[in-house]
């Protein structure tokens, strides 16, 4: 029985935990499967089994991406019309939501080609399609231009300005998954696209661009974006480590929770200053304090070394995007009462004096 301590037995141990390791990957992907089938998308239900992996490369199931992208194009939509007409505004945001969609897509496309390799080391992400090899390059190439194709469609109902600020982020989408291997700060790079809606919505609304208000309004949701995709990261830490992965996750650590919340704090300050110069009534500072004091109760809520907690504070961003677009809506909406109300009493002085 001395046979163990022999290459042969070596050959045997190997074998056998080779075999181990392929029944518990198909026991994972059982699971997901399962899982799929027991919470399913209506387009899993609907479309042959063959398509599915295209669902599962655009994340079409995980809905957060698409709108921690849309919410600030709804930002834009509801500063950007001084008349608050509502039939044009719920067009466009059905129109930017569309855009959302195709964007996100192609930014998912995008980031797996980049991140095939890096993929395969992360537990997470290793049975995404490029990496688990259900589709190939030339399949997510093709998806990808059918998304841009969908993204120019969207296009043809917009202005000038709007087509070019559109064009404009094109580069940033294809550089984010690369920053990721050369900087511990590629968030700064999703930021500056995820929040690009802004003065795309905001243009798209008056035909031009009030840079105090887009800037203030942008910069604080390039704020919220390093808080909500840090927060994301940490799922991944130990992960992205092995792959040689950067983030600011890795690069803040246990300061986390302090830098996120100075952040808060900015963005906080820079939608104040969006109210100022949108000169709305002071009711809007209250309601807007309460947005972010909700951002703050996520931030000291989630465990860093926990991913379960770090993926539910993640999703529930959402709740703080479609909180500030309520408050934009509203208070543009009493903005827009009371410049009629002005131009009526204006008209009227005239009327009198002739």
């Amino acid at each position: 029985m001395t046979f163990l301590n022999t290459g042969f037995g070596n050959k045997i141990q190997f074998y056998c935990s080779s075999q181990q390791k392929k029944e518990d990957e198909n026991i994972q992907q059982q699971q997901s499967q399962i899982q799929k089938q027991q919470n399913p998308h209506f387009l899993y239900k609907n479309l042959p089994q063959k398509y599915h992996p295209y669902l599962d490369l655009a994340r079409i199931d995980k809905p957060i991406g698409y709108m921690l992208l849309y919410w600030p194009c709804l930002w834009g939509l509801a500063l950007g019309q001084p008349q608050f007409e509502i039939f044009y505004l719920g067009f466009q945001s059905l129109n930017l939501l569309a855009g959302a969609v195709f964007l996100r897509t192609a930014g998912c496309i995008v980031n797996d080609m980049w991140d095939i390799e890096f993929d395969k080391k992360v537990e997470r992400t290793k049975d995404r399609p490029l990496a688990a090899g259900t589709l190939n390059l030339k399949q997510a190439g093709g998806f990808l231009f059918l998304n841009l194709a969908g993204g120019l469609l969207v296009l043809t109902s917009m202005n000038w300005i709007s087509i070019a600020l559109s064009f404009a982020i094109l580069p940033g989408v294809v550089l984010y998954p690369y920053m990721k291997r050369i900087t511990y700060y590629p968030q700064v790079v999703l930021g500056i696209v995820f929040n690009w809606g802004v003065p795309v919505g905001y243009s798209l609304m008056s035909g031009t661009i009030d840079y105090g208000i887009v800037g203030s309004t942008y910069l604080a949701g390039i704020a919220w974006t390093l808080i909500y995709d840090t927060i994301y990261a940490h799922q991944d830490k130990k992960w992205d480590i092995i792959a040689g992965v950067k983030s600011t996750a890795l690069a803040w650590g246990d300061n986390t929770k302090t830098i996120t919340t100075v952040l808060n704090t900015l963005a906080f300050g820079l939608m104040c200053n969006t109210g100022y110069l949108m000169d709305f009534n002071p009711a809007y500072y209250m309601a807007l304090a309460g947005g972010h004091g909700y951002l703050q109760y996520l931030i000291q809520r989630f465990n860093i070394d926990d991913p379960e907690s770090c993926g539910q504070t993640f999703r529930d961003n959402t709740v703080f995007g479609k909180y500030i677009f309520g408050v934009f809506a509203l208070f543009s909406f009493l903005k827009s009462l009371q410049n009629k109300q002005e131009v009526q009493n204006v008209q009227k002085q005239i009327t009198q004096k002739q």
